[in-house]
């Protein structure tokens, strides 16, 4: 199964997600493309990726200041960055493929996105 997912807005790739074992919850990012020279870069593996530069997530379950993650994902792998706030710093562990609980998460938002294109088709 893949490591990362993609929500999709109008029908375009959005953010890439994946599942943090660090913050156990989702990070998101947005990779370049051909037609936005903006955001991360991603070798386009779903099961192995490597994203670069850096990600640094503050996730929004608190404080701005009070928690954040910094991790480099490479290889299918997440290097947790020492200024981490949680148990994983300084480690590097192998990203997860999907769980039910964010992989349906993910569902539901592109279900959601597809059905305000067809009411939209609709009207």
């Amino acid at each position: 199964m893949s490591k990362l997912k993609i929500i999709y807005i109008r029908g375009k790739p959005y953010r890439h997600v994946f599942f943090c074992p660090g913050c156990k919850t989702e990070h998101f990012f947005v990779a370049k493309s051909a037609d936005d020279n903006t955001g991360w870069n991603f070798n386009g593996d779903f099961d192995n990726p490597t994203v670069t530069p850096s990600i640094l997530t503050y996730p929004h379950q608190v404080p701005v200041g009070k928690f954040r993650c910094h991790c480099f994902i490479t290889n299918g792998k997440v290097q947790f960055l020492g200024d981490c706030s949680h148990e994983l710093k300084g480690q590097i562990v192998e990203l997860r493929s999907d769980s039910e609980n964010w992989a349906q998460w993910i569902d539901d938002q592109n279900a959601e996105d597809a059905n305000k294109k067809l009411d939209k088709e609709a009207a």
